[in-house]
């Protein structure tokens, strides 16, 4: 069985193409099992980018909801990254 995010022609996604064919439902399936919406395609553009161009607002609600989410899921809040993340911000708290 092929991965979800495997590319087909012109390097759309399952996830891309639904999005462009305004399938709600389908996007909702795909996300739902881990189907990655910064994906590119060879136009460099991604499910997100395409519903937000062709006005698939739901799609688009659906799409951003569900980054958000992996984004907070990737964030590393131990003390050492938040201190790494604050030096390479430049932001050193003692200073202000």
């Amino acid at each position: 069985m092929a991965h979800i995010d495997v590319p087909k022609e012109l390097g759309q996604t399952a996830l891309i193409a639904a999005a462009y064919k305004g399938h709600k439902e389908i996007v909702d399936l795909l996300l739902a099992n881990g189907a990655k919406a910064e994906i590119l395609n060879r136009d460099g553009q991604s499910a997100l980018t395409i519903a937000q161009h062709i006005g698939e607002l739901e799609i688009l609600g659906l799409l951003r909801a569900r980054t958000t989410e992996r984004s907070s899921e990737d964030i590393d809040d131990s003390g050492q990254a938040v201190a790494a993340r604050r030096g390479a911000l430049g932001a050193n708290p003692a200073e202000g």
